[in-house]
């Protein structure tokens, strides 16, 4: 922040506390309304996978280096390897006397704030001018797309853009997991610190490739996509500035390249370890990360779009304002779209920081029209507010209203912490999969079901418990399921319909609605 004046100084830190306030208020109200007879569990959105990070974080505080799947019960899909390193690394830290979900939510902060003040410094490489600095400053934070709006608007089942991809937005970063918080400031670390090493002394590269081999390594362990972002970003940036010079700059190349060693060398290890080993490659075969349909995209980045090629071709004609870092801007530009639909599962991930030079262009288009058209850079500036808007005030209506799948009550929460005192890893629970999924938080056991991505053979699996619990399965088939997938204990919770009092013999624990059988062969 010491790159601008003071005024400038004052504005950014006012509208980074602004946003960071803004992104975090569904959690400051889900923890302001929790009681210990109902207890916020720590998430607003894709509590599913906030759960499942926790569950990380727990394998790592238990010592383990490598992850193995803790919502999948079959012996062979146990196997696993040195992926979500950042989670397992973090719940080591629970050593310290640490809950968990303050270690999660106070590196969410930190790195945070971490991600403002690179990003806010990121700016100035590009602009000189402090009035578009503040533009651009304004739209990073704030703007989003249209796909909320057919959400809430036309079609309710209609999954956002800026939900699918994240990444794309600094807004939806902010209140994200702290994996992606912390890579993406480290991507730009990474991005800022290597072509800087452009115009470096060809005597310093062997000091500078290795400071951003750990930048880099850094960033692409805490997002993996990360590193083919970087390749992808100063790849194109190198290609273009060889076909304006028309010959390749091989000492640009070799430099991006080795900048990359730590990173590629990572990538190429995940892309073995989910092929061969198969717990990791059940959950990768499960989890694509391809980018949505072409009209999705458009909308999701609609507004800024439009602003952007109109400062776009604005800009064009006064070149006075920019640094001789912007000619990095149009190249990435240009490679954020070609890298989001490439034919590789983890596409829609690296439309990461495209929101960067949209955003330095729209600004560009706004500071102008503020100086002559303020009433149409105000209602510009709206159209980009929608996402921000909707998705807060949204998921602090829900979160006030309390829900079950965002709040735990007393008795669900003695019910873990019952299996976390009387299990082991070789026990086996059968429940309701959003029961499955707090599980693994609390106890070694593992459950046949628990989460969309991490459960193998999710959907057969989500029909077997759906057959299970129904009131008119028989005993008999009640069963053999039990032995087939070597079932120890079934919890049975409000979603269930049944009280299995066919086994009623063998309850280990009872409270309020919950309930939990042993069952031996």
């Amino acid at each position: 922040l010491l790159s601008f004046s003071h005024m400038n100084r004052r504005a950014f830190i006012f509208w980074a506390s602004v946003a960071l306030l803004w992104a975090n208020l569904p959690y400051l109200i889900g923890y302001a309304s929790s009681t210990t007879q109902n207890r916020f569990g720590g998430f607003f959105l894709y509590e599913q996978d906030g759960n499942s990070y926790l569950a990380k974080m727990r394998q790592g505080a238990q010592g383990e280096w490598n992850f193995h799947l803790p919502y999948t019960s079959e012996d062979q899909y146990q196997s696993g390897g040195f992926v979500y390193p950042f989670y397992l690394i973090l719940g080591k830290l629970e050593a310290l006397g640490l809950n968990d979900r303050v270690l999660y939510h106070t590196t969410r902060i930190l790195s945070s704030i971490l991600l403002l003040i690179v990003l806010s410094r990121f700016i100035t490489r590009f602009i000189s001018d402090g009035r578009w600095q503040l533009w651009t400053w304004w739209l990073l934070l704030f703007s989003g797309g249209w796909g909320l709006l057919i959400s809430y608007l036309i079609d309710p089942k209609y999954v956002a853009y800026e939900l699918i991809a994240p990444d794309g937005f600094i807004f939806s970063i902010l209140y994200g997991p702290p994996h992606v918080i912390l890579g993406f400031a480290l991507l730009l670390m990474w991005i800022g610190y290597t072509f800087d090493s452009f115009q470096a002394v060809r005597s310093r590269w062997p000091q500078r490739i290795l400071i951003a081999n750990l930048i880099g390594g850094a960033a692409t362990l805490s997002r993996e996509a990360y590193g083919a972002v970087f390749v992808g970003i100063l790849g194109v940036f190198v290609i273009a500035r060889s076909i304006r010079q028309r010959k390749i700059l091989w000492h640009e190349l070799i430099l991006v390249v080795l900048s990359s060693i730590a990173a590629i060398g990572y990538l190429v290890y995940l892309f073995i370890a989910l092929q061969t080993i198969p717990g990791l490659n059940i959950w990768y075969q499960q989890n694509p990360f391809g980018s949505p349909n072409l009209i999705d995209f458009l909308l999701g980045f609609a507004p800024l779009l439009i602003i952007g090629i109109i400062g776009l071709v604005a800009l064009r004609r006064d070149s006075s304002l920019v640094t001789h870092h912007s000619s990095l801007i149009v190249p990435w530009f240009i490679a954020g779209p070609i890298m989001a639909y490439l034919p590789i599962s983890i596409s829609r991930r690296l439309i990461a920081g495209w929101q960067i030079p949209l955003c330095i262009f729209g600004a560009y288009a706004l500071m102008k029209l503020w100086q002559s058209k303020r009433v149409i850079a105000i209602a510009l500036a709206l159209t980009v507010l929608p996402t921000t808007f909707l998705l807060i005030a949204g998921g602090s209506a829900i979160v006030a209203a309390q829900p079950p799948t965002l709040f735990q009550s007393s008795n669900e929460l003695a019910a873990l912490n019952w299996l976390s005192h009387n299990t082991t890893d070789r026990d086996v629970v059968l429940s309701d999969w959003r029961f499955g999924n707090l599980v693994p938080i609390y106890s070694n056991a593992r459950v046949f079901i628990g989460h969309p991505i991490e459960t193998a053979f999710f959907k057969d699996k989500e029909a077997d418990v759906t057959h299970f619990f129904d009131p008119t399965t028989s005993d008999f088939d009640r069963y053999a399921f039990l032995l087939k997938w070597h079932v120890t204990l079934i919890a049975v919770g409000p979603p269930e319909s049944i009280g299995l009092e066919w086994d009623a013999q063998n309850i280990a624990f009872r409270r309020g609605a919950y309930s939990i059988y042993r069952f031996s062969p």
